[in-house]
């Protein structure tokens, strides 16, 4: 079963979840799946809202596209049944 990747993201200034905390959660993170930390030395817990936060956007499209990329031949695109399809 392919899981999907997980990023851990750090703001190095955050005090509610400071990086020691977050970084120990990715170590413990047990799954098969990828798993990567990154921390954002300057930004604290609300770096969506910072001004700057298209950097740390970009950083995690970037890495989730290449953690999640496969070969054109191991894609599908074959339309779910009708029993797979949520409303």
């Amino acid at each position: 079963m392919l899981l999907a990747p997980l990023l851990f993201i750090a703001g190095g200034a955050d005090h509610i979840m400071p990086p020691s905390v977050n970084r120990s959660n990715a170590k413990h993170y047990k799954s098969s799946a990828i798993t990567d930390y990154k921390e954002f030395d300057d930004r604290s817990h609300w770096t969506c809202a910072e001004p700057g936060w298209e950097q740390v956007a970009d950083y995690a499209l970037s890495w989730a596209v290449d953690h999640t990329a496969r070969p054109v031949a191991e894609r599908t695109l074959e339309r779910p049944r009708s029993d797979e399809v949520r409303a």
